[in-house]
């Protein structure tokens, strides 16, 4: 017999069983002035470089063009590294989820 949770639509439909991936928010934050073409790297507990961990990243600032990749993010061991392309000097709001 196995275990888990099963949700289920008002349709009866099946929507979340046991072999479902859910996500759940593991830190948010806003970092600090990043200058353009520099890097920080935002600390996460238990972070890992795998497709478990996302990181969502929106620039408060506008960039000096809509052609820029506007940043990069790069996955570590305890930590992601936010690169910022942007061409102007600018923070970053920023959610991490991790899938289970």
């Amino acid at each position: 017999m196995s275990y888990g949770l099963q949700v289920f639509a008002s349709n009866g439909v099946e929507i979340l069983n046991n072999n479902s991936r859910v996500t759940r928010a593991v830190s948010s934050g806003t970092t600090a002035t990043i200058n353009t073409g520099n890097t920080l790297n935002v600390s996460v507990t238990d972070f890992a470089n795998d497709d478990s961990w996302q990181v969502f990243v929106a620039a408060n600032s506008p960039p000096n063009s809509i052609n820029v990749r506007l940043q990069n993010v790069t996955k570590h061991s305890g930590h992601f590294t936010l690169t910022n392309n942007m061409g102007v000097n600018s923070s970053f709001d920023y959610i991490v989820v991790r899938s289970a």
